[in-house]
């Protein structure tokens, strides 16, 4: 197998997961030599060794608060793609406009790199900009962990829906705001129930958008895009959350903020809604933590798709999957 070189942009918990399942794989001989990790950016800057770096090490000190303290070399974030490295991965935070991802991507597909980002926002914004420019450089990124964490979603139709055609998406695509929203019916206010969800590291720094639904907002942007084919953006869709002033007086059943596409007469709507569930909608089974989506498609049916816990090691396991694949790993 071809060597293949990687950079990582972010260090927060889900790039801390990928270190953690990296070092884990080649503790287990399950990873070859042939995967070399080049560099770890957070925002103080990166950390860097062309000749291959130790995952443990430099989990070990940003653990430590400090990447620096791993003793590889150091350079400014902005100048990482002049490393020589195959696939870049972005699981930095989303920014509000998207643009600084979208520039990312595009450099690195001109200088012959490949992508894999968690990074939401500049798929919800830029979406076929990106795709053109990926597709015009013949290089690839892949965003699975962009909508669903570590529930197979994309690579489930890319590998395994051959044949069909999505016809309908309904899915809880945003662990925080539903899980802010089910102890907010319990009796907690709004800052007790972020507090909590704190506690379980599945909230962003700015909060706002988990619980403003602008999470769930882009993931139902991209799936609108990926899934069905369309170029629209996150300022084209209806999305709702929760804040300190929601109330649930007199409100009966229970309720989840739910990712939304059908196709009617040719045309794809989306909405990412709080909605009242039916006692027999199979998301009604979902715990507070999970994550997961019922897809209509042409010829295999219904699917029912889910994963008990989302938080930051399942959403890095999607992203380490997706550079396996780019890395034509391959189990013995």
């Amino acid at each position: 197998m071809k060597e293949t070189r990687v950079s990582i942009i972010g260090a927060g918990n889900v790039g801390k997961g990928i270190l953690s399942i990296i070092q884990g794989m080649k503790e287990q001989g399950q990873m070859s030599e042939a995967f070399r990790l080049v560099s770890v950016s957070d925002s103080r800057g990166t950390v860097y060794d062309t000749q291959g770096m130790n995952p443990a090490k430099v989990l070990n000190a940003k653990e430590h608060g400090d990447i620096f303290r791993s003793g590889y070399q150091r350079m400014n974030t902005e100048d990482v793609l002049g490393l020589k490295a195959d696939i870049i991965v972005d699981v930095s935070p989303a920014t509000r406009d998207g643009k600084a991802g979208r520039d990312l991507y595009l450099e690195s597909f001109s200088l012959g790199k490949h992508v894999v980002t968690a990074n939401k926002a500049p798929l919800s914004f830029f979406w076929k900009e990106i795709m053109n420019a990926s597709r015009s450089a013949g290089k690839d990124i892949r965003y699975e962990s962009t909508v669903a964490g570590g529930v197979p979603l994309f690579n489930l139709r890319d590998y395994c829906l051959l044949p069909s055609a999505v016809i309908k998406f309904r899915g809880i695509v945003s662990s925080t705001v539903n899980y802010v929203l089910r102890k907010m019916k319990t009796g907690l206010d709004f800052n007790q129930a972020l507090e909590e969800a704190g506690k379980l590291g599945i909230v962003e720094a700015n909060f706002r958008d988990d619980t403003d639904g602008i999470d769930s907002a882009r993931k139902t942007v991209i799936l609108a895009n990926s899934l069905f084919g369309t170029n629209m953006t996150l300022n084209e869709i209806r999305y709702q959350g929760v804040n300190e002033n929601t109330r649930f007086d007199n409100v009966q059943g229970e309720q989840r903020i739910i990712a939304s596409l059908d196709v009617t007469d040719g045309k794809v709507s989306a909405t990412s809604n709080l909605e009242t569930l039916d006692p027999g909608d199979p998301l009604i089974t979902l715990k507070s933590q999970s994550l997961g989506y019922i897809m209509k498609t042409g010829f295999s049916g219904e699917i029912f798709v889910a994963g008990l816990r989302d938080g930051p090691i399942e959403t890095a396991s999607g992203v380490v999957n997706d550079i396996l694949l780019l890395a034509g790993f391959r189990r013995n």
